[in-house]
């Protein structure tokens, strides 16, 4: 084996090329969607197609790792957050406000740290609604669907008032307004120049604080369904 082909190979292997190949997969899924080239990807990352498919097998499996890589940490810290607050609850019934939190808080502000990581899956998210493609819908139910399930369940529990469709209703509207405020939060975004000094968009702790106020007030508003007389 020549020294430029064992060269090549060590440097396709390395995790540190896996790790290019992601975010520039990340990044461009938002840039330009999801049907972006695996061209476009290696030219990006600064490598070569060989490398992603070293790596990850084909396109589909280079997509699917990288929406793991958004989501399965926001997904598992939301269950996480729920199993920990139900065991401090005990028999108590579970505030609305602590379980917006813990849908919301993940998006703003990361786990462990990963701010942009879970902007990016937002993004992507948001992407999804305007130009969906099989691959990111079926990934996207597959991440976050579970998660969601269970956490409509809880809240399902702390609004006995409201029928099943329109907690339903109520949790896409929650999702769909978390996903357009943080998509406009840029510092020199329209938002910003439009509040000025009231307000800071890099106070993640702001953010989440009115989100959670503003959507756990929707959720409690009594049922629109007229009674039967």
């Amino acid at each position: 084996m020549s020294v430029e082909l064992t060269r090549a190979r060590e440097f396709a292997s390395s995790p540190d090329t896996r790790a290019k190949i992601l975010h520039a997969t990340e990044n461009l899924i938002v840039q330009e969607g999801p049907d972006v080239s695996l061209r476009r990807i290696a030219e990006s990352a600064g490598v070569n197609i060989a490398s992603v498919h070293y790596h990850f097998g084909s396109k589909e499996g280079l997509i699917r790792a990288a929406m793991e890589e958004l989501a399965v940490p926001i997904s598992e810290a939301r269950i996480a957050a729920l199993e920990e607050y139900k065991k401090k609850s005990g028999d108590a019934p579970l505030k609305v406000e602590q379980i917006v939190e813990i849908f919301v808080r993940p998006y703003v502000c990361g786990v462990d740290g990963h701010r942009d990581a879970a902007h990016l899956l937002v993004r992507i998210a948001l992407q999804n609604r305007v130009k969906p493609t099989p691959l990111t819908k079926s990934l996207l139910a597959q991440y976050l669907g579970p998660p969601a399930k269970i956490l409509v369940d809880a809240l399902a529990k702390s609004l006995p008032h409201l029928s099943k469709e329109e907690l339903y209703w109520r949790f896409h509207f929650t999702i769909s307004l978390v996903y357009a405020s943080l998509t406009g939060l840029e510092p020199d975004g329209s938002f910003a120049k439009l509040a000025g000094d009231a307000c800071d968009v890099t106070d993640d702790e702001a953010i989440v604080s009115q989100l959670v106020a503003f959507i756990s007030a929707g959720l409690k508003v009594p049922s629109t369904k007229k009674k039967r007389s």
